[in-house]
């Protein structure tokens, strides 16, 4: 009763003096005058809320009472102290029933405890050392009051407790059972704990239920992470090397089929004896069912001569009949052998077609150029495919070699594709070993797009990076005019953007642009630069030694707004 009797007497006193004063005696004697009324009323209003208070406060004082009780219920590992954390917690509702149930603004007798309460005796604690299996009791009853006072505390004590039975003793078999029992939202640590206690029980483990119930629970969430990548729950069994005991499951062959190579790559690192023993069967069903980056993944992680192990003789065959470029292309560019593949297709005019554009292909964007003319032995194109490959194919790896090779197939020196020549899709896509294979093998470069400009024109409207870092080192005159006399310094400034300052600087720096040169109006690009008011770009062609004299042929100078 520390929390009600700790309550200073005045405070009772004073609740008593004023239920008197609210004229529960006094009054009786006053005469019926309204003002003596109002003293009344205004007396039983002070009094019953002090009263409403004084019972908030006992109310409060005993529900900090049930708190302890369940703070001293959770804590303690001592059987007589919980009991008497029982009997306290019951002690403390009973108070507060009986004040709920008696109380009165008219009077004080609810405040003192009810005598109907019966307050329980402190426990004896007599000190002992705790052995394992006591700790698995003080568990076994924190878990059985958590089902009875739905307190989440009573079932992390309880957790605390069969831990501390199993650090007193790693062969307590029967501890490891219990804590699978109540860890029921972690199935890895379940299936854990009751494999450890068969281990240690051997032939006299008699849980095989439980085991089996949890045992087929953990398949299935096994199943589930695999197929979901859940690679957390894959981690942390492997971390305790649990696998599914389903014998006709493969978690690595599910991998496959779902074409998971995240799962895939942490299952062959896990389970590396399965792996190794299976692991060219892997790389051909992965082959089969188009997955690509498992494929990727293994052959990434096995030494170089791994594709061209006769095992896999057949991956190259199965990606090419599979139409599979990526893996037909991951297999030649780690030295797959193409041996088996080319007497298949010899005696098939269409075979020996496709495997002839698959290598060259395959050479392209590899960058190798002994596949290209490999394919070049099975069949020779008509040069409008070794245009349409340097205009639309994609490279991994730069070769010049190759696009020379190429450019050396297409006999017509003038050929446009959509209305751009060669220069102009060279500079478009940023191109530099086209651009400069055009102008050694000799491709015109004096053609206009279908909008009239020139392909020097075209680093103006695209900006490529790599032609503008290297313009300096390019076979190109910069100074070339269109049907308008536009060079491509006119370009920039005509075009009135940051960016050209950039490029109009690049072009500068090289130091083989005529920076004063005339369009046919007369215009020299410091002209286009003042009509635009472009300061940035005016200065920069004066750092350049423009001449702000020259005038165009209405007889205008090159000046700013």
């Amino acid at each position: 009763m520390a929390y009600v009797s700790s309550m200073s007497s005045n405070t009772k006193e004073e609740l008593h003096t004023n239920i008197a004063a609210a004229g529960f005696m006094g009054l009786k004697t006053l005469a019926d005058n309204s003002k003596a009324k109002k003293e009344k009323k205004q007396a039983e209003r002070n009094a019953r809320t002090k009263m409403l208070n004084f019972k908030e406060e006992i109310i409060e004082a005993y529900n900090n009472g049930l708190n302890e009780s369940i703070n001293t219920l959770v804590n303690t590992p001592n059987e007589n102290v919980e009991q008497y954390a029982i009997d306290l917690n019951q002690y403390y509702q009973c108070l507060i029933k009986e004040v709920n149930n008696n109380f009165s603004y008219k009077s004080s007798s609810w405040s003192t405890p009810s005598s109907l309460c019966k307050q329980p005796v402190a426990a004896r604690v007599i000190e002992k050392e705790v052995t394992s299996d006591d700790y698995l009791k003080i568990s076994k009853r924190k878990f059985k009051f958590y089902g009875k006072y739905n307190d989440e505390r009573f079932f992390e004590s309880a957790k605390m407790y069969v831990n501390k039975a199993i650090e007193s003793d790693k062969k307590n078999a029967s501890a490891y059972i219990y804590r699978a029992i109540i860890n029921g939202n972690d199935i890895i640590e379940q299936y854990r704990d009751v494999l450890i206690a068969e281990y240690l029980k051997g032939n006299k483990f008699n849980d095989k239920s439980l085991k089996k119930e949890i045992e087929n629970q953990f398949n299935q969430e096994y199943k589930v992470a695999v197929n979901v990548s859940d690679i957390v729950f894959l981690e942390r069994a492997a971390t305790y090397e649990l696998y599914p005991s389903d014998k006709l499951y493969s978690p690595i062959q599910t991998a496959i089929k779902l074409n998971n190579a995240a799962v895939f790559a942490i299952l062959a690192k896990q389970k590396t004896e399965l792996y190794s023993k299976y692991k060219f069967d892997y790389f051909l069903q992965a082959t089969i069912n188009n997955n690509n980056n498992i494929v990727d993944y293994i052959i990434k992680n096995e030494p170089s001569e791994f594709v061209k192990d006769i095992k896999i003789k057949d991956a190259l065959e199965i990606a090419f009949f599979n139409d599979n470029h990526v893996i037909f292309n991951l297999l030649l560019d780690n030295g797959a052998l193409t041996k088996y593949l080319d007497q298949k297709v010899l005696s098939n005019q269409v075979l020996k077609t496709k495997y002839a554009y698959y290598l060259i292909n395959a050479g392209y964007t590899l960058g190798k150029l002994n596949l290209v003319k490999k394919g070049n032995e099975f069949y020779e194109f008509p040069e409008d495919f070794y245009v349409s490959t340097l205009v639309n194919g994609q490279k991994e790896k730069e070769s010049n070699e190759i696009t020379s090779y190429f450019l050396s197939k297409i006999k017509n020196k003038i050929i446009k594709v959509n209305g751009n020549s060669l220069y102009h899709i060279a500079i478009k896509n940023d191109d530099l070993s086209l651009l400069n294979n055009l102008a050694l093998q000799g491709f015109e470069k004096n053609i206009l797009d279908d909008d009239g400009f020139n392909f020097i024109s075209a680093i103006a409207i695209y900006g490529p990076d790599e032609v503008l870092n290297n313009l300096s080192n390019l076979n190109l005159d910069l100074n070339i005019k269109d049907e308008r006399g536009m060079t491509l310094l006119h370009y920039c400034a005509l075009a009135n953007h940051p960016n050209m300052v950039y490029i109009a600087e690049k072009i500068l720096e090289t130091k083989n642009v005529n920076v004063n040169t005339q369009n046919n109006m007369g215009y020299t690009p410091l002209h286009y630069a003042g009509k635009n008011n472009d300061l940035s770009m005016y200065m920069t062609l004066l750092n350049y030694n423009a001449d702000k004299t020259i005038k165009d042929n209405k007889g205008q100078l090159a000046k700013l707004k």
